[in-house]
Order: structure tokens, then sequence, then C-alpha cells
């Protein structure tokens, strides 16, 4: 699970997540009546800078050790321009927010 972050402007940050799985309950005749989950563990960061992801690891960002897990099930997945919408909670660092994912 690859991920890339703008860092103050300047560059771009990638890496990934080693660890992850994940559900997809595809319906092709109710979209809407399909779904997506998804769980990472946050200890499985790479941006192929040590120091940098065991920064991430720490409580300074994921906190990997109290929360290992980045979680997200959508509650809706509807039809858009370009392909589709998964809309759901998204909880991560114990924190849960409802997100839209986009994705073809």
């Amino acid at each position: 699970m690859e991920f890339s972050v703008r860092f103050m402007g300047l560059s771009t940050v990638r890496g990934a997540f080693a660890r992850f799985g994940g559900t997809l309950m595809y319906n092709p005749s109710s979209i809407p009546g399909s779904s997506i989950s998804v769980v990472i563990e946050t200890n499985s960061i790479n941006t192929n800078v040590e120091f940098r992801d065991k920064d991430l690891k720490s409580p300074n960002f994921f906190d990997a050790e109290k929360f290992p897990l980045i979680t997200f099930h959508s509650e809706k997945i509807e039809k858009s321009k370009d392909g589709f919408v998964a809309r759901g909670p998204l909880t991560m660092h114990g924190v849960t927010h409802p997100v839209a994912v986009e994705f073809v």
C-alpha cells in the first residue's frame, strides 16, 4: 500500500505500508451494495529512511505501539465521472473521520 505526501511544499516523501489486508465485495448489478474494508499495520511503514520511519512509528505521528491499525470500511459506494467513490469512516491514531476515496 503506497503513499506520497508533500513535505513543506519542497519535496514529496514516498513510502509504503508492507502489511495490510482487505476485502472487496463487488456486486456488479448493485454498485451501492458493494463494499470495501481495509486494515493497515502502522508498524509496517517504510519510507526508505530509517530515522524518519522510527519517528513516524513513534508517538509523534502514528504511535504504532498504542494504535497498531489504520482501518477503513465503506458505508456507501457511488459511481463517479471517472470511476467510483467509497465513502466511510477512516480510523487512524484513535481518531475516526468520514472520508471519500476515489478509485477505478
